[in-house]
């Protein structure tokens, strides 16, 4: 297991984004989080190669139509442990940190 980070920049329209890939990371059973920042998508997983790409892949595809993809890539980033998956402010992390386990 490898952790990765995928990052996603583009322009949305309104919130709902974050939810929708949490939800997707629960359907492939991940561990990590989602931070949002301005612009840009910041998620951090634990997962297999095959597995990582796959929920990369998804998450392009299911990219809400409010929200425009300028730029993404996926890179294996220094290992991380989650005990589940988590939508964090990127503002005020420990106290708006909302967890789906």
């Amino acid at each position: 297991m490898f952790t990765y980070h995928i990052h996603i920049n583009g322009r949305m329209k309104e919130a709902g984004f974050t939810s929708a890939i949490s939800e997707l990371a629960s359907g492939f059973q991940l561990t990590g989080h989602v931070t949002t920042s301005g612009n840009s998508l910041l998620v951090t997983c634990n997962a297999l190669p095959q597995t990582a790409y796959q929920f990369y892949q998804c998450i392009l595809k299911q990219a809400p139509g409010n929200f425009t993809v300028e730029s993404h890539h996926m890179s294996v980033a220094p290992k991380e442990e989650f005990d589940c998956f988590s939508i964090k402010d990127a503002g005020i992390e420990a106290l708006k940190s909302f967890s789906v386990c």
